[in-house]
């Protein structure tokens, strides 16, 4: 039944990113739903799961644009794998878990724009103006889904 609930909210997340990204921002900045998705699954239900599902994710997510054949989803497996090597050092209902959500987020922006191969100064501007914010946004978003959890529990 888990195996369902995660693949019908992975499919939630993977249209939440491609389809309504640019209605659910806050100006030019908007939350990654999948790297929310694959941290708490990974995180508080089976680390396989998550890395099961960042690889489908990854494949589908893409299709949808013109990067080489693989390439998020190997980004999405190699952030779950992280995940899930510190899942057993941090504590999972604490507000500090949260910065491997952070960290996962950065990471994933920052090798997109390693990809793009933009200029320094375009680099940095986009690191700054793009990435570091979603970061912010998406581990806001998930300090408030581990508030609902906590609550819940």
């Amino acid at each position: 039944m888990r195996i369902f609930i995660v693949v019908v909210l992975s499919l939630i997340a993977l249209v939440l990113r491609i389809n309504f990204s640019d209605l659910l921002s806050i100006g030019n900045v908007s939350f990654n739903s999948i790297i929310i998705l694959l941290y708490f699954v990974t995180l508080f239900w089976n680390g396989y799961y998550g890395l099961y599902i960042g690889f489908l994710i990854g494949i589908l997510y893409g299709t949808f644009f013109s990067v080489h054949f693989g390439f998020y989803s190997l980004v999405f497996s190699s952030l779950t794998f992280v995940i899930v090597a510190f899942r057993d050092k941090i504590y999972k209902y604490e507000y500090r878990s949260l910065i491997v959500l952070f960290i996962a987020t950065f990471l994933a922006g920052l090798i997109e724009l390693l990809v793009q191969g933009l200029s320094a100064k375009l680099f940095f501007l986009h690191l700054i103006t793009n990435v570091l914010p979603e970061s912010i946004l998406t581990t806001i978003i998930g300090m408030g889904i581990l508030y609902l959890i906590k609550r819940a529990r």
